[in-house]
């Protein structure tokens, strides 16, 4: 650290000859009478660093620092003064090993500065001056009655003593060039916010108008490919169902004409059978009138095909009969559509039957129960849920119909209750008038539980109206809801058929089995009595026998052909019949095709078509002409229009966010130096106070304390109180004089303790002091001298022994002089 090496004065004030004043680096004290300008040496300091105030220095102007002259002493025409600072450790930017700071002074009041012999400006001294932490104005020196200053002043004057030593000066200046590039940076941001502001509305609108466009554009796209992707589609299904039909009228073609082919052969060999069995007749007939056991086979032969024809005519009855039966238990016709015949055709196991096939009624209540069951007269009960799925699918694959299922696992029964008195005027509840096997019996339930079968409609009024479901002996229904339908009721044929009808006719197909079964026996016996009879005559009409044998071997053949024949014929019919359908759906396909064609042919441009379903695409048609018809006008321009203006308004933007980044960094850049500040600040004020209440207490022997006035303000002012040993907490103001010097020395020890200046000079800072104290504050300076030089201008002996140099100041006819002073040791 530098330190004062020597002071060199000519002409200043008192000192009217050069002198200079070599200064040890610990402590050194200047002394002398009142009057003999001893405070001078600490004026002369202050004058060569650059102060400008020439009050602080005890005159009126500047030139009044001049050497004004005495008696028979001439006035100086200038004031010189020069000091030696060493520079050792280089902390000022020279080579010497010691820095030379002049100032001079005209009469006129001109100073003159020189760094090293080098005529400088002032500001050029202050700054190389500071670059040690030197200052004209420092809180490090301290003029004649100014001790107590540092504790008098207002506490923000105080708290500015924190900032210098914390270096807050810094980071001020750091922010205010950072506020001013805010304030430009700002302004600039206003000036671009207001363009953009222009711009942005122009923006936003054909933004809207671009929006719009595009919006348009890209469904009236979605429409025509849409539209596009309808046509395609149903093109490709009318080719693909026109080949698939056209393939399938071949094949039936083909089958057809095998079938015709077949017939002709059929024929040719029927024919060729028929005149081989007629020329073989005419000779059996010719060999019977000789021959009598041929007349005798004859007649067995034609019992057999009489008991043989009696025995087909009963199969057919019974084939009839079953047909009838069937019809009858719901299965054909005019009972049910074909979707319940169809289901019924399956015999899929879980398939009960309809609710009409597996019901018994008494006739007299026909009417009513037809009525009672509406549409579910032909529903179809089934074991589950599972079963009725499946036959809903086989339905829908094979696009027969629908039909109503019951399935017993999850149907409920709608049972309605009534009182006692209403009941016992009905004939009663409809499912109690029917008659169904009882594991039906929740089906049933479903269906007639709700309804209540009444005499007539007069009843139905007694019992009331919306109670429950009735109807009436004749057919009228009075629904629950209160709406009655009645009138003339034509009667279905059967729709519910009496359990009589069909045993009567199970009872005549008993029978013909029975005589079935006994003509059967009987045609076998005859045919035993054939052949006997052929055996004992075989000797006598061999030929014939053979003839009739071979007679019997062509009907058989003739009659399988007929059948075959028949067959045959059948399934031509049948293909026929599916052919001349096929050719008429064909036909229709080919027309819906060559429409498709010409509706596609609009579309030729389409390169990509969606493969939905066409009736999902013909909703989406819907929608989509609903929307642009919503929409109203359209600039198709903007487009083009927003595009070119995006560009520019793209580029304003961004430059208008790079300023407003450019003003958060200067704004984040502000708060760091200000959280900066406030750390530098406080650990400053921390340190200094724990400093000031451990040298208070070791001066005062009693408790100091510094603190801001608002708590972590660093911007508030710096309080300081004291309690001297003995005393209360005292304010500044109650101090006397001596405890004041103390406390303002404690303030200064604890910055000197915390950051040491340089150096220190005190002019008669122990003035209002007693021995005791003296010697304090000389201890305390002895003490610090270790780490910054101490410059003590003082008349009073206890301090004066304890500095390492003494100087005397004396004044000659109204000149100062300085002398080397060597005390002798204490006893």
């Amino acid at each position: 650290m530098t330190y004062i090496q020597r002071l060199v004065m000519q002409g200043f004030k008192s000192f009217n000859k050069k002198i200079a004043i070599p200064f040890s680096s610990t402590f050194s004290v200047i002394c002398g009478p009142n009057g003999s300008g001893k405070s001078n040496v600490n004026d002369a300091i202050c004058f060569v660093l650059g102060r400008t105030s020439a009050k602080s220095m005890r005159a009126e102007r500047l030139h009044e620092l001049i050497f004004h002259g005495g008696k028979s002493k001439e006035a100086a025409e200038i004031a010189s003064v020069t000091l030696y600072l060493d520079n050792s450790k280089k902390e000022f930017p020279f080579d010497q090993d010691f820095v030379t700071v002049t100032r001079k002074v005209n009469k006129n009041g001109v100073s003159v500065y020189k760094l090293n012999d080098d005529t400088v400006t002032r500001q050029q001294v202050l700054d190389v001056l500071a670059a040690a932490r030197i200052f004209p104005d420092g809180y490090n020196i301290v003029l004649q009655g100014d001790v107590t200053q540092i504790i008098e002043m207002d506490p923000d004057e105080r708290r500015a003593v924190i900032d210098e030593i914390a270096g807050i000066k810094e980071y001020d200046e750091k922010k205010a060039k950072s506020e001013k590039e805010f304030e430009k940076v700002e302004q600039k941001l206003k000036e671009v916010g207001v363009v953009l502001k222009e711009r942005d509305d122009t923006y936003k609108k054909l933004e809207q108008e671009r929006d719009a466009a595009l919006k348009y554009q890209t469904m009236t796209n979605e429409l025509k490919k849409l539209r596009a992707s309808i046509a395609n589609k149903r093109l490709t299904q009318s080719e693909q169902s026109f080949s698939s039909l056209t393939s399938e009228v071949e094949t039936k073609e083909k089958a057809a004409e095998e079938l015709s082919s077949k017939l002709t052969e059929l024929d040719a060999e029927i024919d060729k059978k028929e005149q081989e069995l007629e020329l073989l007749m005419k000779t059996l007939f010719e060999r019977s009138k000789k021959i009598k056991i041929v007349r005798d086979v004859e007649e067995v032969r034609a019992k057999i095909l009489r008991i043989n024809d009696k025995i087909e005519y009963d199969r057919r009855e019974l084939s009839r009969l079953d047909m009838i039966i069937s019809r009858l238990e719901g299965i054909s016709g005019d009972q049910e559509s074909r979707s319940v015949s169809e289901i019924m055709k399956l015999g899929k196991p879980g398939v009960h039957g309809t609710i009409a096939s597996l019901l018994r009624v008494d006739p007299q209540y026909q009417t009513a129960i037809e009525v009672a069951a509406g549409p579910h007269i032909n529903d179809i009960i089934v074991d589950s849920e599972n079963t009725a799925i499946e036959c809903v699918n086989f339905l829908k694959s094979g696009r027969i119909g629908r039909a109503t299922f019951l399935p017993l696992d999850r149907i409920k029964d709608r049972l309605q209750s009534l009182s006692h008195s209403d009941t016992s005027k009905a004939v009663g509840w409809a499912n109690e008038l029917i008659e169904y096997d009882k594991k039906y019996e929740i089906a049933f339930k479903f269906v007639f539980g709700s309804t209540l079968v009444v005499n007539s409609i007069e009843t139905a009024r007694s019992i009331g109206i919306g109670k429950t479901r009735m109807v009436t002996l004749d057919g009228d229904l009075v629904e629950r809801s209160g709406a009655i339908i009645g009138g003339f009721y034509r009667k279905r044929q059967k729709a519910v058929f009496d359990s009589k009808d069909i045993e009567e006719y199970k009872s005549t197909m008993d029978a013909l089995r029975t005589e079935i079964e006994t003509l059967t026996k009987q045609s076998k016996e005859l045919s035993r009595e054939l052949g006997i009879k052929t055996d004992q005559e075989r000797s006598e009409a061999s030929d014939f026998v053979e003839s009739e044998k071979r007679r019997n071997s062509l009907q058989r053949e003739s009659d399988a052909l007929k059948r075959q024949r028949k067959t045959v014929f059948q399934e031509r019919v049948n293909i026929q019949s599916d052919l001349n359908r096929i050719k008429l759906q064909r036909a229709r396909v080919e027309v819906e095709r060559d429409n498709t064609k010409s509706e596609f042919a609009q579309y030729v441009e389409e390169k990509e078509f969606y493969d939905f379903p066409v009736e999902e695409m013909e909703s989406k048609v819907r929608v989509l002409v609903r929307e642009i018809d919503s929409i109203g006008a359209v600039n198709m321009k903007a487009i083009e229009e927003f595009e070119n203006f995006r560009d520019e308004f793209e580029q304003l933007r961004t430059r208008y966010e790079e300023v407003i980044r450019e003003r958060d960094s200067i704004m984040a850049m502000i708060g760091q130096i200000e959280m900066r500040k406030k750390e530098t600040f406080m650990k400053t004020f921390e340190a200094i106070t724990a400093n000031f209440k451990l040298i208070f207490r070791e001066m005062a022997h009693g408790d100091g304390g510094i603190a801001l006035g608002e708590q972590d303000n660093i911007y508030s002012g710096l309080e300081i109180k004291a309690s001297p040993q003995g005393k209360k907490l005292l304010s500044i103001e109650s101090m006397s004089g001596g405890e004041k010097t103390l406390t303002a020395m404690a303030f200064l020890f604890a910055i000197q303790n915390y950051r040491p200046a340089p150096f220190y000079i005190f002019d008669e800072v122990d003035a209002a002091l007693d021995k005791a104290n003296s010697k304090k504050i000389g201890e305390m300076m002895q003490r610090f001298s270790k780490n910054a030089q101490f410059i003590l201008i003082t008349h009073n002996d206890t301090t004066i022994r304890m500095a390492d140099q003494v100087y005397g100041v004396s004044m000659d006819q109204g000149e100062s002089k300085i002398i080397s002073v060597s005390l002798p040791p204490e006893e």
